[in-house]
């Protein structure tokens, strides 16, 4: 599994003074949110005596552990133990390094254990051009997790499995921190529609891009976010964001259509992707290169 960024919840999925066990990366964790808001994500068991954490409970900015109460702080130590005065050195839970932005929970994970580095995830969600999340779509895939990621630059599928022609032009953009973003003219027929629209698509961590679609002075913000479960098996979340510049009618149409269009296409894909296999080193034709460019940027997350 790649290094990165990844979404495990959105915000509003964890409410102040819940907690929770959700998986992903092969194992169990524990989300939690304190009583003033701040997120925690943990391990799942106790150290003391290995409880199971979610069944535990949040007391003010601690998750209390469930079979004898200590209590555990943001930071994963141990701060109180209703019954000893004397916290041992080593109570201490592992946390995850997190934060959230724009609606969003993300995690960090790395297999391999090495030094975190920063979320290249932008706040673009911050600009007042955009709305909150409108709709949101989710799904659960057996594939390999670079197989939704390249799906947006496989610009050939798009004709022979969804049947929306391929762009009139597309550019490619490398930026310094790292990220880099793929743009395609589409002069009819993107997304159903018979009219020029622009699609922008900025890839920034391994498990999650950044689309802007463009249909003259309307335009949607869709964030699609990746998370593996385990080494096979993928959880998909994608979100729409409307544009704050139209009125509230002409910006719930375009939404509604845009999920329903992304979704129809998502779902022509799962069968394939459910039923192919990830081949390292594929044929590829001269025009597969961007397929080939993607290959070369995602083997830093390794």
């Amino acid at each position: 599994m790649p290094a990165g960024w990844y979404c495990v919840a959105y915000s509003d999925e964890l409410a102040p003074g819940e907690v929770k066990s959700v998986r992903y990366f092969g194992r169990e964790l524990v989300l939690a949110r304190t009583e003033s808001g701040k997120a925690m994500v943990t391990d799942p068991h106790c150290p003391h005596l290995g409880a199971h954490m979610a069944a535990g409970k949040i007391i003010g900015e601690r998750i209390a552990c469930p079979f004898h109460g200590w209590e555990f702080g943001v930071e994963g130590r141990c701060e109180r133990i209703p019954y000893d005065e004397t916290i041992p050195r080593k109570a201490k839970i592992h946390t995850w390094l997190h934060e959230e932005r724009d609606g969003f929970l993300f995690v960090y994970f790395d297999p391999a254990n090495r030094s975190p580095r920063e979320n290249r995830v932008p706040s673009e969600l911050g600009d007042s051009k955009w709305r909150g999340i409108m709709r949101r779509r989710e799904w659960t895939i057996r594939t390999h997790p670079q197989e939704l990621f390249e799906n947006g630059l496989d610009a050939a599928h798009f004709e022979f499995v969804h049947g929306i022609g391929q762009p009139l032009s597309s550019d490619i953009h490398e930026f310094d921190d790292g990220t880099w973003s793929a743009h395609h003219r589409y002069e009819r027929g993107l997304f159903g529609l018979r009219m020029p629209a622009d699609l922008t698509i900025h890839y920034c961590e391994p498990g999650v891009h950044l689309t802007t679609v463009e249909i003259g002075r309307l335009a949607v913000f869709i964030v699609a976010a990746v998370t593996p479960i385990d080494e096979e098996t993928q959880h998909q979340r994608v979100a729409y964001f409307g544009s704050a510049n139209v009125p509230w009618p002409i910006r719930e149409a375009m939404v509604s259509l845009l999920a329903f269009e992304t979704s129809r296409q998502f779902e022509q894909d799962i069968p394939i992707w459910e039923s192919k296999v990830y081949l390292e080193n594929p044929v590829l034709c001269s025009n597969d290169g961007d397929i080939a460019r993607i290959r070369r940027w995602f083997a830093q997350f390794y």
